[in-house]
């Protein structure tokens, strides 16, 4: 949040993102992927079982010690798995 830009760039984040219905997405043929921390309390890993019992294919990764942000918190394990997943594709 130090950075300039950043709370600006939250905000509009806020304003513009949404979630699509898991209805939508069941047998769109996308391959879909998530990127988990252990320790997050909002959306905990427990969802990503969900996500696997409506979408069989669906696969996620799950960094330990992390929270809801991994990308922030643990950026060089965030990346190594993020970049496996595009050069899997």
């Amino acid at each position: 949040m130090k950075q300039p830009g950043t709370s600006s760039t939250m905000i509009d984040l806020i304003l513009t993102s949404k979630n699509e219905p898991i209805e939508r997405l069941e047998n769109s043929n996308i391959p879909i992927y998530g990127i988990w921390g252990s320790d997050d309390s909002w959306v905990p890993v427990s969802e990503a079982e969900k996500i696997r019992e409506r979408i069989p294919d669906f696969e996620y990764s799950v960094i330990e010690g992390s929270s809801h942000c991994p990308m922030e918190t643990h950026p060089e394990e965030f990346n190594r798995i993020l970049l496996g997943i595009l050069n899997e594709n």
